[in-house]
């Protein structure tokens, strides 16, 4: 199976983005899990509302971008995804 090569170099590109916004959403998930917690054992504030707006704005776009990263994959394939194929 021959590769277009500007196919491939933009799916590296979307995994490029979508790696750096799924770190940050994880870390902001992780942040706010610790925040919660304290505030529920009294050690702590609990997260703002943009806070949490933020987080949810970095797990859509790592949700987006992961989407578009499995649309170019399947883009290279030699058939079309609503076709059924025999693979024994």
């Amino acid at each position: 199976m021959e590769v277009d090569p500007q196919v491939f170099e933009t799916w590296k590109k979307l995994y490029l983005r979508w790696n750096k916004a799924d770190r940050c959403a994880r870390k902001a998930r992780s942040e706010t899990t610790v925040a919660l917690i304290k505030c529920l054992f009294g050690a702590g504030i609990p997260p703002t509302v943009t806070r949490l707006d933020r987080l949810r704005k970095l797990e859509y776009t790592a949700d987006r971008l992961r989407s578009e990263m499995d649309a170019k994959i399947l883009g290279l394939l030699p058939f079309e995804p609503w076709q059924s194929t025999d693979l024994s």
